[in-house]
């Protein structure tokens, strides 16, 4: 199977505009229908009303901070021991760390580097995280079923277009990314983010074997495969 061939190309469009509308759907349905979560406070106690972690570390960044934009309660600082889970249970910010006064996200900063930052400097607003999640989770996809493909043709396999229609639509549904959809929270647009980065840079070392050594693909290789970690 070549790349060039239009029915195969038309499939692989068909099928990604298909995961593409599934995976929206399933994060307009899930638990977590909240398209943004914007703040009007600047000190909290406890968790309450606090959603879109990262769009907090988005917006720390595009200030020039690694803390969070949001302060722990004198209550909580008061505490003889702020970190004693028996007695801070009321003050504290879950999924933080409450270190020399302020709190600080200790999941993985590459989703907010590569949206959540970005998307507030142009845009003034908070990234749904939800939505957030989607795009990883479909940006991986595309990578994974470009591989399928790749690795297809550099074998010389080709497949009949209801097979191959088959196994990319099972590539988008046949694993966990639509139960990650169905509840977006910070755990899981961390989980996506690094789906994502791997997909990409399983893509490109394949290219990079298969094809030739470009730098660009050493480099998005390599690039995809640290920021996964």
């Amino acid at each position: 199977m070549t790349v060039r061939n239009a029915a195969h190309r038309a499939v692989r469009v068909a099928t990604g505009l298909a995961v593409g509308a599934l995976y929206f759907w399933i994060i307009g349905i899930g638990a977590e229908h909240q398209r943004f979560a914007l703040l009007d406070h600047s000190v909290v106690s406890g968790s309450n009303g606090v959603e879109g972690y990262y769009d907090l570390l988005g917006r720390a960044f595009a200030h020039g901070h690694l803390r969070l934009p949001v302060e722990p309660s004198p209550a909580l600082l008061a505490l003889p021991d702020p970190w004693s889970d028996r007695i801070n249970r009321p003050y504290r910010l879950l999924d933080a760390v409450l270190y020399k006064r302020h709190y600080y996200l200790y999941h993985g900063a590459t989703p907010a580097l590569l949206l959540f930052t970005p998307f507030y400097l142009i845009t003034r607003h908070d990234l749904p995280e939800n939505f957030a999640a989607f795009l990883f989770a479909l940006g991986g996809y595309l990578f994974l079923s470009a591989l399928f493909t790749r690795i297809l043709a550099a074998l010389s396999i080709r497949l009949p277009v209801s097979l191959y229609a088959l196994f990319l639509f099972a590539l988008g549904v046949a694993q966990s990314v639509p139960f990650l959809l169905h509840r977006v929270k910070v755990y899981e647009v961390a989980i996506a983010c690094g789906y994502f980065c791997l997909s990409a840079g399983f893509y490109f070392t394949f290219r990079l074997g298969a094809w030739n050594r470009r730098s660009g693909f050493v480099v998005c290789s390599l690039l995809g495969a640290s920021l996964a970690g």
